[in-house]
């Protein structure tokens, strides 16, 4: 069960009603975590991927950050999410 930080911009801190958090989530991959933010933040899922083809929307941004690695974008629901990232949601 990863521990990771989120951090908010944009409109997505109206929906968690807050900038940042730590959360630890069932499952390994970005998926899981949309899946676990969207129970506790309703419409969460729904801003985060295009219903018409089930894969992100190139409307918003995931950005991700690992020790000891370059901070790049996400673009894959099967991209791996690790204990101490640290995911940008604008």
């Amino acid at each position: 069960m990863p521990k990771i930080q989120c951090v908010y911009g944009l409109h997505f801190n109206e929906l968690a009603n807050k900038y940042r958090e730590s959360i630890a989530f069932e499952g390994n991959c970005l998926s899981d975590l949309i899946d676990a933010l969207d129970k506790d933040y309703t419409g969460f899922r729904e801003e985060l991927i295009d219903p018409a083809r089930g894969e992100l929307s190139t409307r918003n941004q995931i950005l991700i950050q690992r020790e000891e690695e370059k901070t790049r974008p996400l673009f894959s629901l099967q991209a791996e999410i690790q204990d101490g990232d640290i995911l940008t949601f604008f």
